[in-house]
């Protein structure tokens, strides 16, 4: 009689945990464990607890085939909540914070193989701040990692200085956003490390003088542009005389 006696304890203490899940107050509000399985399936697509309809805790989430999707941590200082996003092969795919549901401040991004891709700063679900790429090859087998791009971004816009490079580390190309806009001197160079061309811009247009070198420093082209013009023969002679007349800078 007391085996049967903890056998029922236990029916009763496991029904009445099954009856708590999933349950709203009087207002409507989630309270307590929740949890969700994928229609036709056993596999939990997710589960984790409410506060007054809010996430509280750890939450996990699920492939329609089992494998962990993603895991959160809500309720840390600052609203803030840590989040790890896996791809279905279990490989790491993201790291970083959520603010309520926006990706929120440094965020790492992976490949399925488990190289760096990026590290990314965002504010409330844009980009903003400094964004790192980095090149794959030779990190697994030469244990490197390479910068790619160093790019900086305000409200999900392209602005600041901007730099990418070969895999040797040597600049690829140097010059500056605004705005989501190219402006001013943009370099570009050889992998060797000298100068191949430099391009003057005005609202992502050519405007000033466009120049191409050898890899000795030698000429070996060179056009002027205005809004993305380019000013041949009669129309580049009358403007460089205006610009020297009014001392002027033809890149301007």
């Amino acid at each position: 009689m007391k085996n049967y006696g903890l056998l029922f304890i236990l029916f009763v203490w496991s029904a009445s945990s099954v009856a708590q899940l999933n349950q709203k107050d009087a207002q409507g509000r989630k309270q307590g464990p929740w949890q969700k399985s994928y229609p036709g399936s056993s596999v939990l697509q997710y589960k984790g607890s409410f506060k007054d309809d809010k996430p509280t805790g750890k939450f996990l989430y699920n492939f329609e085939n089992g494998q962990k999707m993603a895991e959160i941590e809500h309720g840390l200082p600052g609203g803030n909540s840590s989040v790890f996003l896996y791809y279905e092969n279990g490989q790491l795919l993201s790291d970083g914070f959520y603010k309520g549901e926006k990706k929120d401040s440094l965020w790492y991004n992976y490949a399925q193989n488990g190289e760096l891709i990026s590290a990314e700063n965002y504010k409330l679900g844009v980009l903003h701040g400094k964004s790192v790429y980095y090149f794959s090859e030779g990190q697994l087998l030469e244990q490197k990692l390479q910068i790619q791009k160093v790019v900086y971004y305000t409200n999900g816009q392209l602005n600041g200085s901007y730099q990418e490079n070969f895999y040797n580390g040597k600049p690829k190309m140097k010059g500056t956003y605004q705005n989501g806009l190219r402006m001013g001197l943009w370099t570009a160079y050889y992998n060797t490390g000298e100068v191949l061309s430099k391009v003057h811009y005005l609202n992502d247009l050519p405007h000033g003088w466009t120049t191409v070198y050898d890899k000795l420093g030698n000429i070996k082209k060179r056009v002027m542009y205005r809004d993305g013009y380019e000013l041949t023969d009669k129309e580049l002679k009358a403007f460089l005389e205006r610009c020297k007349a009014k001392n002027l800078d033809p890149n301007q």
